[in-house]
């Protein structure tokens, strides 16, 4: 249950591959835990390729892709780089438009391992999102503000 409206929220999951072949994945679900009056967007993804020994790791090593699904969906429809997201100053892939997650769908984060290898690699995704009450057309006042909260108090002249 939010707290505030919007509040922050950071969805992480660890995918770890060691000695696998080429074209394996791992793939976590996550669970956001909302009401059914709230959502949930997801605004950044946030990527870091590291050594068993928590060290980043090199940039030939890097050839992972991500893919999330809310619900059965791909969303959007295409898999992502992580090895440019990891390589890029801030490890930070920020969307041109939110993911919104509705109440009781699942977040499934699916990380391919394009190059296989016999190191160990754990990958760790964060998705970046906000918590919000869902805003509804009030047919007394017309304005929008959370459901089930009433009408804002107008203010009177002073």
């Amino acid at each position: 249950m939010a707290n505030q409206t919007p509040q922050p929220e950071v969805y992480s999951t660890r995918h770890t591959f060691t000695a696998v072949a080429a074209g394996s994945s791992d793939t976590q679900t996550v669970f956001t835990n909302q009401a059914n009056n709230e959502t949930v967007r997801i605004s950044a993804l946030s990527a870091n390729i590291l050594t068993s020994a928590g060290v980043p790791i090199a940039a030939v090593d890097n050839d992972f892709s991500v893919r999330i699904r809310v619900g059965n969906a791909s969303v959007p429809f295409t898999d992502f780089d992580i090895g440019v997201i990891h390589q890029s100053d801030s490890n930070t892939l920020v969307f041109a438009v939110p993911i919104l997650v509705l109440f009781q769908q699942p977040i499934s984060v699916e990380v391919i391992n394009n190059n296989g290898g016999t190191s160990t690699a754990i990958v760790k995704i964060s998705l970046h999102a906000e918590l919000t009450l869902q805003q509804a057309s009030c047919r007394e006042c017309g304005l929008h503000h959370p459901r089930n909260s009433g009408c804002p108090i107008p203010r009177g002249d002073a």
